[in-house]
């Protein structure tokens, strides 16, 4: 996918519509000699995708986000998410920075910096669940079994360890285990 500056300038004529360039880029807030250089096809580089939906926000002549994009360079012809391809296209900090401004909040690339290391220090912290603590943090024996059953099932767990998750929820509700007992076999769908 490359910059298709021509197509982008034809589009980017239509969105400005009957307006001046000026007007153009205060409805936008985009810089209006910026908007000059790219209808002149001045400009080598396609804008970002941050620039793109901004002039596509305040176009005319109903011309969308996608097609802009697409003539950027940063959509597939067929594409027809622009938002999110675009978000693909940029590390997870100028995400931070779209997804602020699509909120409707300014943020500096520093403050979305710090924002994107805390959210992963936060989930580094977090961890998942091991498969006894799913099953013992079920309220009955019956969701218990349940969960276990969903382990069998989902996570192919082997039968020695649904065994032992059912007897440790056997343990919690209190029902006596039966010694030398064993439990079906399970035979695999």
């Amino acid at each position: 996918m490359s910059f298709d500056k021509q197509r982008f300038s034809e589009l980017l004529g239509l969105a400005k519509g009957n307006r001046s360039i000026n007007k153009y880029g205060r409805d936008a807030d985009v810089d209006p000699g910026y908007i000059s250089r790219l209808l002149r096809c001045l400009i080598n580089k396609a804008p970002s995708a941050d620039v793109i939906l901004k002039l596509a926000n305040k176009a005319y002549n109903g011309v969308k986000s996608t097609e802009l994009m697409k003539a950027a360079g940063y959509l597939e012809p067929d594409s027809s998410d622009a938002y999110t391809e675009a978000m693909c296209q940029y590390d997870e900090v100028e995400q931070e920075i779209l997804i602020a401004k699509e909120s409707g909040l300014e943020i500096d690339y520093a403050t979305a910096k710090r924002m994107v290391e805390n959210r992963k220090r936060f989930l580094n912290q977090q961890k998942k669940p091991t498969h006894e603590e799913y099953v013992l943090s079920a309220s009955t024996l019956a969701d218990a079994s349940l969960r276990i059953a969903d382990l069998f099932k989902d996570y192919q767990i082997d039968e020695a360890e649904y065994l032992r998750l059912n007897k440790l929820a056997y343990r919690k509700f209190v029902l006596p285990t039966v010694p030398g007992a064993e439990f079906p076999k399970i035979k695999e769908p």
